[in-house]
Order: structure tokens, then C-alpha cells, then sequence
């Protein structure tokens, strides 16, 4: 009888030492020592795979087929880049395994026998000034700065947006998370507080730059909707925290689709905001 239990024991743990219980485990293991951005991989990771049957599988029961499996559903889904990513995490778990807990067989192994790992796919495409493409593109996003009216308001927000993103190089959430508090005109730096390494980004700020703040933080504060009356009447009206600010209120914006687009059939030029780092500072 004991023998039996002690069987059932071990059958119920193996059932629960599955692919997603070692990442998780391996994940709480490493946070000593991952730097943010690795912690911000791993939760990424994890979303990717939570939904896929790899992520259920014990790991006494995954085969090379199941990596095969769920790499052709990356693959195709989220990428080369990703998916070469997810399986370094997913390997470097089942390495950390104990010699107990780790099967006879590696499945990781015995895929890259007929299998080749996808190659890192680096991109390429940048807003440059010095092309009549790119020239196009700031153009087209700069024209949008003056649309007029109320309707017009978050589309001058958005380009405004693309446009400092360029000057600044900086990533897309850190932007559109700035608050009027982080700008300190005075000694001529912006501050991205929220930011992928969890540490305070100090940016010198310029006077083209600073002029085209001061200008947006003028017009987020004009009154616009209902605030119109109240301002009509003397009442203090709403007046966003945010340097771009989306028309929900209380929220910045998040993705300025709209604007690229716009700008990219003027110009021929697909752009994402990721793509703007890479004209950092350019000739503008």
C-alpha cells in the first residue's frame, strides 16, 4: 500500500511539473538577477505561450513534435524574433532543472536534429530626412499639427507625438506617458519616468523641442466639449496631466495609427513609432 501511494505521489507531481510551472519557477528563481527588461520578456513570454498546449504539457511527456508544434504556430503568428526568443526562455528553464526532475530524454535536442532555430529578423526601416521619402513622411505628419477645431485636436496631439518621438528617439510608451510635471523648462530637460530598465531618463530638451511642448501644453489646456460652457461661464474647466493627452480624459494616447498612415500614403514610407528611433536626432 505504501508502495502504491508513494506512486500515486509521484505520478500526481510529475502531472504538475509542466512546461509553464518550470518558466513560472524559473522565472521567480532569476528575479534576483534579470535586469527590467528581461523581467518585461519574461511576462511577454508568458502570455505568448499561456493559451498553447505546450504550456499544459508535463515535461516528462513533450516531445520534439510538440516544440515543433507550437514553433510553426509562433512562427507564423508572432514572428521569427519571438519565437526564437520564447524558445531560449523555455530552454533555459528545463536546463535549470534538477537532475530528478529532468527526463532521460531532451526534446529540445532532439528537435534541432532536423530543425533549424529562426533567425533574429532585424529591422531596417527609418524616417531619413535626407530622402525625399522622408522629407514626405515629416511633411505630411507635420500638416496634421495645424488642423483646426475641436475635432482636430487629437490628431495635432499625434503628430506632435511622432514628431518629438523622432527628435527624441524614445520609446513609444515612454513618450505618450510624459506628464506636463516632467518638463522643466527652466533648466531645459524632460524626465521619462515610467520607462523599460525602471530607471529615470533624463533628456536634454532644445529649444525647437521646448517650443513645440509649450505649444502643446497650450492647446491641451484650451477648453473643448462641454468644458466650453463652463469656461464661457468662469468655471474652472478640465486641463489634462498629460502631455498628449487622448480624447478620453484621464488617458494619454497610445497608438498613433491614424497619423502614420496618413503620413505613410503621402510619402510611400511605412513607419511604425519603433522605427522612428532609429532617425534619433536626425537632420530635422
Amino acid at each position: 500500500r505504501k508502495k502504491a501511494i508513494a506512486e500515486v505521489v509521484a505520478e500526481r507531481k510529475k502531472a504538475r511539473m509542466t512546461i509553464g510551472f518550470i518558466m513560472e519557477r524559473d522565472a521567480q528563481r532569476m528575479e534576483v538577477y534579470d535586469k527590467a527588461p528581461t523581467k518585461k520578456d519574461r511576462v511577454d513570454v508568458k502570455k505568448c505561450l499561456a493559451g498553447m498546449k505546450v504550456w499544459r504539457l508535463a515535461v516528462a511527456d513533450v516531445t520534439a513534435e510538440d516544440l515543433q508544434e507550437m514553433m510553426h504556430i509562433l512562427q507564423r503568428d508572432r514572428g521569427q524574433t519571438t519565437s526564437l526568443k520564447i524558445w531560449r526562455y523555455m530552454r533555459a528553464a528545463w536546463f535549470r532543472l534538477t537532475d530528478a526532475e529532468t527526463p532521460p530524454l531532451d526534446p529540445f535536442a532532439e528537435w534541432l536534429k532536423s530543425h533549424r532555430l529562426p533567425k533574429r529578423n532585424r529591422r531596417q526601416t527609418s524616417i531619413s530626412t535626407d530622402e525625399s521619402s522622408g522629407r514626405d513622411w515629416l511633411k505630411a505628419v507635420a500638416a496634421l499639427r495645424n488642423v483646426g477645431g475641436s475635432r482636430g485636436f487629437p490628431r495635432r496631439v499625434m503628430a506632435d507625438y511622432l514628431v518629438l518621438t523622432l527628435c527624441w528617439g524614445a520609446r513609444k510608451g515612454e513618450a505618450s506617458r510624459l506628464k506636463v510635471t516632467d518638463i522643466d523648462f527652466e533648466r531645459e530637460f524632460v524626465v521619462f519616468r515610467d520607462t523599460k530598465t525602471e530607471s529615470m531618463h533624463y533628456f536634454p530638451l532644445t529649444p525647437g523641442c521646448a517650443s513645440l511642448l509649450k505649444n502643446r501644453i497650450e492647446d491641451n489646456n484650451l477648453p473643448r466639449g462641454r468644458d466650453v460652457e463652463k469656461a464661457a461661464r468662469g468655471e474652472p474647466h478640465y486641463i489634462p496631466e498629460w502631455v498628449f493627452p487622448s480624447q478620453r480624459r484621464g488617458v494619454h494616447i497610445t497608438n498613433p495609427s491614424g497619423v502614420l498612415d496618413v503620413a505613410a500614403l503621402a510619402s510611400g514610407q511605412k513607419a511604425t513609432t519603433y522605427d522612428l528611433r532609429r532617425g534619433f536626432a536626425g537632420a530635422i
